[in-house]
C-alpha cells in the first residue's frame, strides 16, 4: 500500500511556511516523519509512492528474509544484542521491558520493527532535507494523526487497553502485551520510559507494526479502510533547489534546528560542519590567511 502525497511538490521554504500556518493548529497531537525518499531520473518516470519501512523491514529486503520470518529474526537480535550490551555499557533496561530493549537497539542503529517520528514538524523538515542535494531529491515529510491511531487500537484490544489502564504508559505490562499480539497487525505508538539525549532533544517517539510478520503500510492499513486513514496518515513531497536548500537550512538554524542540535555530542557538531558549508552567513567576519590558517 501507497500513501498519495497531498498536492503538488514543495518547492520553498515560502511554501513549506504556509503549509504549516495553514495545518499548525489542526497538528495537535500528531506525530511527524521525515525521509529522504528516492531520486528522480528520466529513466524511472513512473516512480514508486511514498511509503514507510522499518529498519527491520529494510534488513531483511538486503539479506532475502521473508517477512514471515520476521518474528524469529527479531528474537534472535534482541537476545543476542541483551547478551552483549553489558560488555559496553553498564545502562542497560529491565530485562521484562523488551520494548526498551528495542528501542535501545533503534538508537544506535540497529535493525528493529521501532520507527523514528517526532512530534515537531520542523524536526521532521530537518530530517527530510539533511541529505539533500538538489531538486532531484525527493523529500518526504509524513503526518500521523497519533491519538486517533492509539484510540483505534486500543478498542480493537482489550488486553493493551486494560494493561494500560492499570499500569499506565511505558510499562513492562504494556510491553509485554504489544509482544503478545502476535497476529493482530495494527500500529502501536511508544516511547521508552528511560528517555536518551537523542529522544528527548528530537521530541521523539516511535510508531511501531504490531503484526512483524507484515509489513508497516499492511500494518496501517489493518487500521481503517483507506478513504479514512487517508486523512489520519499523509504524505508530502518536497523538492529543492540547492538555493532554496541553502535558504531552508538557515531558517531552520534560526529556530535552533540542525545536525549539532538534534544530534547531541561530538558526533552532531562534526556532522553540522557539512552542512555549515551552505550557511556562509555563520563565518561572517572570519578572517585568516588562506595560505596558514586563521591561527
Amino acid at each position: 500500500m501507497t500513501i498519495p502525497p497531498i498536492g503538488e511538490p514543495l518547492q520553498s521554504w515560502d511554501k513549506l511556511c504556509k503549509l504549516y500556518g495553514e495545518n499548525g493548529d489542526l497538528w495537535d497531537g500528531w506525530l511527524f516523519r521525515g525521509q529522504l525518499s528516492r531520486k528522480k531520473t528520466e529513466e524511472n518516470e513512473k516512480e514508486e509512492g511514498p511509503s514507510l519501512k522499518t529498519s527491520l523491514e529494510r534488513a531483511m529486503e538486503r539479506f532475502g528474509f521473508p517477512f514471515k520470518e520476521a518474528r524469529t529474526l527479531e528474537y534472535r537480535l534482541l537476545r543476542d544484542f541483551m547478551r552483549r550490551c553489558h560488555l559496553v555499557t553498564a545502562q542497560v533496561p529491565p530485562n521484562e521491558n523488551k520494548m526498551e530493549w528495542l528501542a535501545l537497539l533503534r538508537h544506535y542503529g540497529g535493525p528493529a520493527r521501532l520507527q523514528d517520528w517526532t512530534y515537531s514538524f520542523w524536526l521532521a523538515l530537518h530530517f527530510a532535507l539533511e541529505r539533500a542535494k538538489d531538486d532531484r531529491d525527493i523529500c518526504e515529510v509524513w503526518a500521523l494523526d497519533a491519538r486517533w491511531m492509539v484510540e483505534q487500537v486500543k478498542e480493537k484490544n482489550s488486553n493493551l487497553k486494560n494493561a494500560i489502564k492499570e499500569h499506565g504508559s511505558n510499562s513492562p505490562e504494556e510491553s509485554k502485551a504489544l509482544f503478545e499480539m502476535k497476529r493482530t497487525p495494527g500500529v502501536w505508538i511508544m516511547s521508552p520510559f528511560r528517555l536518551n539525549d537523542r529522544l528527548a532533544v528530537q521530541q521523539g517517539a516511535f510508531v511501531l507494526p504490531l503484526d512483524v510478520t507484515k509489513s508497516l503500510m499492511k500494518n496501517f492499513e489493518a487500521i481503517a479502510p483507506k478513504p479514512t486513514l487517508d486523512l489520519h496518515l499523509r504524505v508530502y513531497t518536497i523538492t529543492l533547489s540547492t538555493d532554496s536548500l541553502k535558504q531552508c537550512f538557515r531558517e531552520l538554524h534560526q529556530m535552533n534546528i540542525s545536525r549539532s542540535t538534534v544530534y547531541p555530542g561530538l558526533e552532531g557538531l562534526a556532522l553540522f560542519e557539512e552542512n555549515a558549508v551552505g550557511m556562509p552567513h555563520l563565518f561572517g567576519g572570519i578572517e585568516g590567511d588562506v595560505a596558514t590558517g586563521p591561527f
